[in-house]
């Protein structure tokens, strides 16, 4: 109840026609919620209060009382609490307001917020790129859920450029290739297929295609996920039907592809 009651509050606070005096019909303030969620001693669930307290504060740009808590409660959780994964965007946030760049990037990084992490980078003047972004996370959560996302749609916007002109390779594309090199050897990549298929369709969209085949077929004996495996087979497709000759031995392999 009292988080819904929170969300509720933030949901008209957060409404561009809001003003502070205006009657949102609530039971309680902002503050209230803060104060009620925080007061809690309940061990079972304190961080889900603690979670609930923080958004309220966060909500009242009480940035130092949020980042306080996480010093000294919710950093001593386990790091695969989804309350304290949950508390860790907000402190991101209140860093970041509090100005304090690099704490607030290696928060948003550790949780995978690529996107926080574009915006605040720019809005900061020290932009940084999606493949910096991805590099980030990759150094304190290499099997992050958001990556695979991250790397779809960067690969997207380049295979739509190529579509419009012809192909140049940047710099932002080379260092994704090397990332793409090293993540797939690193012991600790659970799905190293997604980092040599990405490496490989990178050399495709540049026409080396011979390296991309030698980089899909490491794909293809590394350790993956259905998804990958299915956009593995059909890029292996793809590619040799641009390197193989046209004849009866290629017709069987793509009948049988």
């Amino acid at each position: 109840l009292l988080a819904k009651t929170n969300e509720y509050i933030r949901l008209q606070c957060n409404s561009r026609w809001y003003y502070p005096t205006m009657k949102i019909g609530a039971r309680m303030t902002l503050e209230e919620v803060a104060e009620k969620a925080l007061s809690n001693t309940d061990k079972t669930l304190r961080d889900r209060y603690l979670l609930q307290g923080i958004i309220a504060l966060f909500t009242l740009g009480r940035y130092e009382e949020c980042v306080s808590l996480w010093e000294s409660e919710v950093s001593a959780l386990p790091t695969d609490n989804l309350m304290r994964k949950m508390i860790q965007h907000y402190v991101a946030g209140a860093e970041f307001r509090l100005n304090h760049s690099e704490k607030a990037m290696t928060y948003f990084a550790q949780s995978g917020d690529i996107s926080s992490m574009i915006y605040c980078s720019g809005a900061s003047r020290n932009a940084m790129s999606t493949v910096d972004a991805i590099e980030l996370v990759c150094k304190y959560d290499p099997n992050n859920k958001y990556i695979e996302n991250a790397l779809q749609a960067y690969v997207r916007s380049i295979e739509t450029f190529c579509c419009e002109d012809e192909y140049t390779e940047t710099s932002d594309d080379e260092k994704l290739y090397s990332l793409c090199i090293n993540m797939a050897k690193d012991k600790r990549s659970e799905n190293p297929a997604m980092w040599y298929y990405t490496a490989a369709f990178l050399k495709q969209l540049n026409n080396e295609l011979s390296l991309a085949s030698q980089l899909l077929r490491l794909a293809e004996n590394s350790k993956s996920t259905k998804y990958i495996e299915e956009s593995i087979k059909v890029l292996r497709i793809y590619l040799d039907a641009k390197i193989m000759p046209y004849n009866s031995t290629y017709e069987n392999r793509l009948y049988a592809q």
